[in-house]
């Protein structure tokens, strides 16, 4: 289990000194993302920032996963108990990182480990390998190597980056840093 320092409000600028890898630039980028459940979210990274495209959600959490990943499957009903919990708040993104995955299999995997959250699957050429651009962007973000572990579970609060979490980590931790970062 790994925990990070979270970047939000005034300490923004002391924490990019010490960690300069952050500092991405300020370009804009879209990531379009299609669900395997009907439906497609454009994820916008400004900088640093991440947010969804016409979602008004304060907290959003993109896991990093692979269908094949014992730790993934034993994440996905954490994360769909916290999804139900602060629906109001929270919106939880499933980024799929196999290459050329079936949606079917993805929607398995989802009815199977109980994933009630939305899954994105753009993970083929047709669609532009945009889920492994996403991922790739957000993994450098939290200074994590091309070929990072998984699961890979990053939160931002107001499209700003907030914590993060490597492997599974128990949901009431998960809960915890909801809770402080809803507080704020």
């Amino acid at each position: 289990m790994f925990r990070c320092i979270s970047i939000y409000g005034d300490n923004e600028s002391k924490i990019f000194e010490l960690f300069p890898v952050f500092k991405i630039g300020k370009s804009e980028k879209r990531f379009f993302l299609t669900s395997v459940e009907n439906g497609n979210i454009v994820v916008v990274k400004k900088g640093n920032d991440f947010s969804l495209e016409n979602q008004q959600t304060k907290l959003v959490i993109f896991d990093l996963f692979s269908t094949w990943c014992p730790a993934c499957k034993m994440v996905a009903p954490h994360l769909s108990n916290l999804q139900k919990q602060y629906s109001k708040d929270l919106l939880v993104v499933g980024v799929v990182v196999e290459e050329n995955k079936a949606d079917e299999d993805v929607i398995a995997f989802k009815k199977r480990y109980k994933a009630n959250y939305m899954v994105v699957n753009s993970t083929d050429q047709k669609r532009n390998y945009q889920n492994f651009k996403l991922s790739n962007e957000l993994a450098t973000l939290v200074r994590q190597p091309r070929s990072f572990p998984i699961p890979l579970l990053i939160m931002f609060k107001d499209g700003k980056y907030f914590t993060h979490y490597i492997g599974a980590v128990p949901e009431e931790m998960i809960e915890s840093d909801i809770k402080e970062a809803l507080k704020k």
